[in-house]
């Protein structure tokens, strides 16, 4: 996946995807401490997704996040823990920060 630079100026909550990430033991407020990380990792997804791998404390969070019309504007998708494959990459890109 390639790394982006975006801007984002609103997350879209609702019902349907507040319930989801809790599924996957994550609240909205750990997605928008993860996308805040200095060390955040933004992937270009499928279609008109993006991939945030970012930290929330002692938490390394996955993020899938749909572009909506209005720029600026993304409707989160899903999040949860990153996979140990995601981990890897986050620290390797972190530790080239830190060099």
């Amino acid at each position: 996946m390639q790394s982006i630079k975006i801007v984002i100026t609103e997350l879209i909550w609702d019902d349907w995807n507040i319930v989801h990430i809790a599924r996957h033991d994550v609240v909205p407020d750990e997605v928008e401490l993860s996308l805040t990380d200095e060390y955040a990792v933004f992937l270009k997804a499928k279609e008109n997704r993006v991939m945030v791998l970012g930290r929330a404390g002692d938490r390394l969070i996955s993020t899938v996040m749909n572009e909506q019309a209005t720029k600026g504007q993304f409707y989160v998708i899903t999040a949860r823990d990153m996979s140990k494959k995601e981990r890897a990459f986050y620290r390797a890109r972190k530790g080239k920060h830190d060099e």
